[in-house]
């Protein structure tokens, strides 16, 4: 994918992010009773380890999952775990503002955990895809194909 495709997807992506952190209420109110009645049956099914809290963290984890691969696709000139330490950073200020301006947002030191975490996934695996592309190529390379 081209570099200024990456970057503009990055920009929006990030954007898209700004938009649920910075949403004066918690953007899961419209749907909380429906995630409540829903953690309820996967409980009563025998799955007791599944709570509200838990599906939170999970969905923190999936938002910054992209963050991190975008991050590391924008700048391949850099290693890639320094998209982790962006994301971890973007999160602490998203954090802050939270708890500085946001009155209706509860800011949490968890859920920097859990961003940074989505964000490490997401650059782990752009480089392991990397790492594989590259081994792929050699090989075929050495196979004398194309």
């Amino acid at each position: 994918m081209k570099s200024r495709v990456i970057r503009i997807l990055l920009g929006l992506y990030t954007a898209g992010i700004a938009v649920v952190v910075f949403w004066p209420t918690p953007v899961d109110r419209p749907v909380a009773s429906r995630i409540r009645t829903a953690v309820g049956a996967v409980q009563e099914v025998g799955a007791t380890s599944v709570s509200y809290d838990g599906v939170e963290v999970a969905a923190n984890v999936l938002m910054f999952m992209p963050l991190g691969a975008l991050l590391v696709l924008a700048v391949p000139r850099l290693p890639w775990w320094w998209a982790p330490i962006a994301a971890g950073l973007f999160s602490c200020a998203i954090e802050f503002v939270q708890f500085a301006f946001v009155a209706l947002r509860n800011a949490t030191w968890g859920d920097v955990v859990a961003n940074t975490s989505g964000a490490v996934i997401g650059a782990v695996a752009v480089q392991l895809l990397r790492m594989w592309s590259i081994r792929r190529s050699r090989q075929r390379g050495a196979a004398g194909l194309p």
